[in-house]
C-alpha cells in the first residue's frame, strides 16, 4: 500500500481530487474503451490499472490501495462469484463495480448482497457517464465504512527536544477529551515510551514488522491498555529488535491497522529524513514540528521545516509546538521562532519544573496532575488539533 493510497483511506473520498482504479477484465482490448472513459474524467481524475487475470489483481490490491474496482467476473482464471469474492476479501476497503457479460440476475442479486456497489452490463460500463456512476459508487461505499482515525504524527526537529513527552500528553489529552487513543512508537530503535510509563512491556512493533502482512487483528494483539484506557503500542527495547530504519510499507500497514481501532493516532515519530517518516506524515491529517527555543534546536526546525512539509498531503498540515524544557539566557524569541518558522503555530508546553514534580507515578502528566499549566498548554493544543482546519495560537 503507498502512502497516498493510506492518506486517501484515512481522509476519505470527499477530500481527494483523485480516484485510484482498478480494472480487472481477462480482455486487453475490451478494457482499453473502458479506461479511457475513466482516465478522461477531470473531477476527480482517475488513475487507472489494468489486470487481465485474478492473479494479477491480488498482485496490485497487496501492493496499492485502490478507490474502486471494476471487475469483468469471467476471468481466464476464475469465473462468477468467486472472482466478487476473492477481489473483496483482499481489498475490503474498495468499491466494487460488477460487469455482467450476461444476464444473471441471480448472480447480480448475491453480488450486490455481498457488497458490490453496482451491476454493469458491457455496454453500461462502456457508457460515457461510467466516471459519474463510479465516483458515486465510492461515495456510498465510503459513507458505509467504519469510521476512521484522526492521525496526528509528531516528529522532533532534532532528538532530545521532548516528543515523545509531548506526544504521550498529547494523547492522554485526546483520552480526557472522551476520544479512544492509541499512541504508536514508530522508532527503529529503542524506544522511551516504556521508561515514562515505568512500564516493561512483552509485546513491541517489532512484532509487527516482521510479519509478512499486518491486519488490524494483530496491531490489536500487539497493543498494551494502560489502566487509563489509552492503548500505546511500544518501540523496541532491545538491541536484538533494533534495525536501522522501519520499511514505510509496514509502518503504512500499521498505521492502517491501528487506524480503524480507534478514534485518534498518535504517532512519535524519530527525527530526521526517512522512507516511514515521509510515508506517514503524507498519511497522517496533521503534523506537528516539536522544537525548542535553544538556538541550535530552532536552527535545526528552520532546516527541517521544508523538508516535513514536502511530505504532506496538503497545505497547512504541518505546525510547529515549542517545548520550554530548559531555561536559556539566550533563548530564541516567540516572535522570531514564528517569522522564521512558515508555519502556524500551535502554542508552548511550560517548563518541565512541573514534570519534576510527578516523575515516577507512570501516567502521563495529563491525566496525573491535570492541574498544572503544563497540562492546560497540552489541553489547549489538543483541542487546536482535534478540528479542521486546526485552530494556531495567535502570539
Amino acid at each position: 500500500m503507498g502512502a497516498r493510497g493510506l492518506s486517501q483511506a484515512l481522509a476519505g473520498p470527499c477530500m481527494k481530487n483523485e480516484l485510484s482504479v482498478l480494472l480487472v477484465d481477462g480482455e486487453e482490448q475490451s478494457a482499453a474503451p473502458v479506461r479511457e472513459i475513466l482516465e478522461k474524467s477531470k473531477s476527480p481524475s482517475m488513475q487507472v490499472q489494468w489486470a487481465g487475470t485474478l492473479a494479477r489483481s491480488v498482485e496490485l490490491l497487496d501492493g496499492t490501495a485502490f478507490d474502486a474496482i471494476v471487475v469483468h467476473l469471467e476471468l481466464p482464471d476464475s469465473q462468477g462469484f468467486d472472482t466478487f469474492a476473492r477481489l473483496k476479501q483482499h481489498q475490503a476497503a474498495a468499491a466494487l463495480l460488477v460487469v455482467m457479460t450476461a444476464e444473471d440476475d441471480e448472480l447480480a442479486l448475491r453480488t450486490l448482497r455481498a457488497g458490490a456497489e453496482e451491476c454493469l452490463t458491457r455496454d453500461e460500463v462502456r457508457a460515457p457517464d461510467l466516471a459519474r456512476r463510479l465516483r458515486y459508487a465510492v461515495e456510498r461505499h465510503w459513507s458505509r465504512m467504519p469510521h476512521e482515525a484522526r492521525v496526528l504524527a509528531f516528529i522532533g526537529a532534532k532528538g532530545g527536544v521532548g516528543t515523545t513527552t509531548v506526544a504521550l500528553n498529547m494523547a492522554a489529552a485526546m483520552l480526557g477529551m472522551g476520544k479512544s487513543v492509541i499512541a504508536i512508537e514508530m522508532h527503529p530503535d529503542w524506544g522511551s515510551f516504556s521508561t515514562q510509563l515505568i512500564l516493561t512491556p512483552a509485546r513491541t512493533i517489532r512484532r509487527l514488522i516482521e510479519s509478512a502482512k499486518v491486519s488490524a487483528a494483530e496491531v490489536q494483539e500487539a497493543l498494551f491498555k494502560l489502566p487509563s484506557g489509552m492503548q500505546v503500542l511500544f518501540g523496541p527495547q532491545t538491541v536484538e529488535e533494533f534495525s536501522a530504519e522501519i520499511n514505510a510499507e509496514k509502518a503504512l500497514m500499521i498505521l492502517k491497522g491501528a487506524a480503524s481501532l480507534a478514534d485518534v493516532v498518535i504517532l512519535d515519530l524519530p527525527p530526521g529524513p526517512s522512507a516511514a517518516n515521509a510515508a506517514l506524515v503524507h498519511a497522517a491529517n496533521y503534523s506537528v514540528l516539536v522544537l525548542e527555543r535553544e538556538r541550535a534546536a530552532f536552527e535545526s526546525a528552520v532546516a527541517h521545516l521544508p523538508m516535513v512539509e514536502s511530505w504532506s498531503a496538503a497545505q497547512r498540515t504541518v505546525g510547529a509546538l515549542v517545548v520550554n524544557r530548559i531555561s536559556f539566557v539566550e533563548s530564541v524569541g516567540l516572535d522570531e521562532i514564528t517569522k522564521r518558522l512558515s508555519c502556524g503555530f500551535l502554542g508552548t508546553v511550560p517548563p518541565a519544573a512541573e514534570v519534576l514534580a510527578v516523575r515516577g507515578t507512570g501516567i502521563p502528566l495529563a491525566l496525573a496532575r491535570p492541574d498544572l499549566a503544563f497540562s492546560h498548554s497540552v489541553m489547549q493544543i489538543a483541542e487546536r488539533l482535534s478540528v479542521d482546519p486546526v485552530k494556531y495560537f495567535e502570539v
